[in-house]
């Protein structure tokens, strides 16, 4: 597995890989669905506030997973404050008194018009109030 890290400018660390894994800290914190496989997550700091995206990708029915974090988040103590969904794309935004978050989630080929992929991609956001 290759595995990369970069610190940038800013205070944003990057890493870039397969099947990574979260810190304690923000499993704790993020609804990651089961069977996921992380493949990218960025750490840093926006206007003093931490923040954290996190991208999975899950093969699974995207109906089920949509509602399942729709569940999950309100499982973990946070509110849902909006959700949308389109053709092309679920977006759930939530918050907590210590957090606000969105998760994006989609299974559209975009480089493919019209087409859906094997794997649901999930992005996943955080952020220190």
């Amino acid at each position: 597995n290759l595995t990369i890290n970069m610190n940038l400018p800013g205070g944003v660390n990057s890493i870039i890989g397969r099947n990574l894994k979260l810190s304690d800290k923000y499993t704790r914190l993020l609804p990651i669905y089961p069977g996921s496989r992380i493949f990218s997550v960025i750490e840093g700091k926006d206007q003093g506030k931490d923040n954290i995206t996190v991208s999975i990708r899950i093969r699974d029915d995207i109906d089920k997973i949509i509602k399942w974090h729709r569940q999950e988040v309100e499982r973990m103590g946070y509110s849902i404050k909006d959700w949308s969904t389109t053709d092309e794309v679920t977006n759930i935004w939530f918050y907590n008194d210590q957090y606000t978050g969105s998760i994006t989630i989609s299974n559209k080929d975009h480089s493919n018009p019209g087409k859906t992929t094997e794997e649901v991609r999930v992005s996943l956001w955080l952020e220190t109030k």
